[in-house]
């Protein structure tokens, strides 16, 4: 199996990340990694692991995105012979049995793709995602749910799965594509799993299988000015592409009322409401485009 993965001024993380696909067991793998233009250590990093013969590094000179950094990476997969490609992140941890794991899950089930479960990497016994769903009832959005009391004991059926360690069959790449380069970052996986979704593959989570998740400490957390501005930028333009006009307006109406409610409230400081409101309005602005 071929793993891709995207960098970006991920030195603070990238440690752990090998360290755990280093310990795998009983399976053999080759790693992609794409570095968009990195200004930190990273590149040291990934001067000294590409050493290793599994390991590819491209280094690009500008930041491509992450959507248009995993293409690069793909491309570069798919000339190989492997069954199984892996997007994901590289602000994760994963035990040694990961990738055998998610093979012999992948191995039982229909033609698409497998995630782990994911918890948080500040508590990890909070489940960051174990299911989630498309959602259009304020505005369009991926809803990660928290379903089950205790997990299921065989892989289970979900409308959506993000990126962060998913694992595709050869066919479904083929199938599927490249995923859409113009939204840059966020909601590129989202579009993906749909596309997927809609050519009739079937996306699934296996319950025995772990990752740990440094939720979005690569692009500066959750709360950022950048994974804000890009969340809503890019969520206008999924809505747009995939649900129409009509939900793409609620969807643009119900995000300026949460946005300022949260300022109204004091719950976000005021640059980062402005973050999210140009993100809106380059998403409006872009569809105009």
């Amino acid at each position: 199996m071929t793993l891709v993965t995207v960098t970006y001024n991920a030195a603070s993380v990238f440690d752990d990340f090998w360290q755990s696909l280093s310990k795998q067991v009983d399976v053999e793998w080759a790693l992609i990694v794409v570095d968009n233009a990195s200004v930190d250590k990273t590149s040291a990093k990934l001067a000294l692991i590409e050493r290793d013969p599994r390991v590819t590094v491209v280094r690009s000179p500008i930041n491509t995105g992450a959507a248009e950094g995993n293409n690069i990476g793909v491309r570069l997969a798919m000339a190989r012979a492997d069954p199984y490609i892996i997007l994901c992140n590289n602000d994760i941890v994963f035990d040694s049995n990961i990738l055998t794991g998610l093979i012999r899950a992948k191995q039982r089930l229909s033609p698409g793709a497998v995630s782990p479960v994911l918890v948080f990497g500040d508590n990890r016994s909070a489940t960051w995602f174990e299911m989630g769903s498309f959602s259009t009832l304020f505005g369009v959005r991926c809803v990660h749910h928290s379903s089950f009391d205790a997990l299921p004991s065989q892989s289970y059926l979900t409308s959506y799965a993000p990126t962060t360690f998913l694992l595709f069959d050869r066919e479904v790449i083929e199938s599927v594509g490249e995923l859409d380069a113009d939204y840059f970052a966020y909601w590129e996986d989202a579009d993906y799993v749909w596309r997927a979704r809609k050519k009739g593959y079937k996306l699934w989570v296996n319950p025995h299988t772990v990752v740990v998740h440094k939720v979005s400490q690569s692009s500066g957390g959750f709360g950022s000015l950048y994974s804000n501005h890009q969340y809503y930028k890019n969520q206008i333009r999924f809505a747009r592409k995939h649900f129409g006009r009509v939900v793409c307006g609620y969807t643009v109406a119900t995000s300026l009322l949460r946005i300022g409610a949260r300022w109204a409230l004091r719950r976000d400081p005021l640059p980062l409401t402005k973050a999210k409101m140009l993100g809106l309005q380059a998403g409006i602005l872009a569809l105009r485009g």
